[in-house]
């Protein structure tokens, strides 16, 4: 089991990405999954996944990050 820190662009990959580095964010948190691995982030993260949702007016999508991070109840 390790800590394993992701930044902004592998959670946008994981869940607004196609093609190939959707495939590999995937396969990672898969792998990590089965390694019960603890993924780690920082708080700017969120922050930073919710600019360009909310700028397009995708309030679902911000929500859909907020879930992923746990900000949300």
């Amino acid at each position: 089991m390790s800590r394993i820190f992701w930044d902004t662009n592998i959670f946008i990959y994981l869940m607004e990405g196609s093609g190939e580095n959707h495939n590999l964010a995937r396969k990672l948190l898969n792998r990590m999954f089965v390694r019960r691995d603890e993924l780690i982030t920082s708080a700017m993260t969120l922050g930073e996944l919710l600019v360009k949702p909310l700028e397009a007016n995708r309030p679902d999508l911000a929500q859909r990050y907020e879930a992923l991070l746990g900000a949300r109840p």
